[in-house]
């Protein structure tokens, strides 16, 4: 990412080495190489690293985003836990999302963050 960044001169683009998570601490990331299928949920038996974890209002804070005109989510599995607990103070900094949901879900799991979207707008 970083070299992409230097490469394409993007200005203003800050990488934070760290996951986004209900809160804040210490996470394990189950890498899959070669591919885009690392997950903080699923273990494919391909190893792991130890990541720091962030709320997504910690990592607002921390680059200091105020709003955010779009929230891109593709984490794996990982958004059934953040985002149904996502304080209103964090969405209403946020415009909009564009996210891909990770199956296998419980029906009530996904009917939960469906609902939690539609009160986010």
């Amino acid at each position: 990412m970083s070299r992409n960044i230097a490469q394409n001169a993007l200005p203003g683009v800050q990488v934070v080495p760290a996951a986004i998570g209900a809160t804040d601490g210490e996470g394990r990331l189950f890498v899959v190489p070669d591919t885009g299928l690392h997950s903080m949920k699923f273990d494919r038996g391909r190893g792991y690293v130890d990541v720091e974890v962030l709320s997504l209002e910690t990592l607002f804070e921390r680059c200091g985003v105020e709003d955010c005109d779009l929230l891109k989510i593709d984490c794996e599995g990982a958004e059934f836990e953040f985002l149904p607990v996502l304080d209103d103070s964090v969405w209403s900094r946020v415009r909009r999302v564009a996210m891909e949901f990770s199956a296998p879900i419980p029906d009530w799991v996904f009917d939960e963050l469906v609902a939690r979207l539609a009160r986010a707008t």
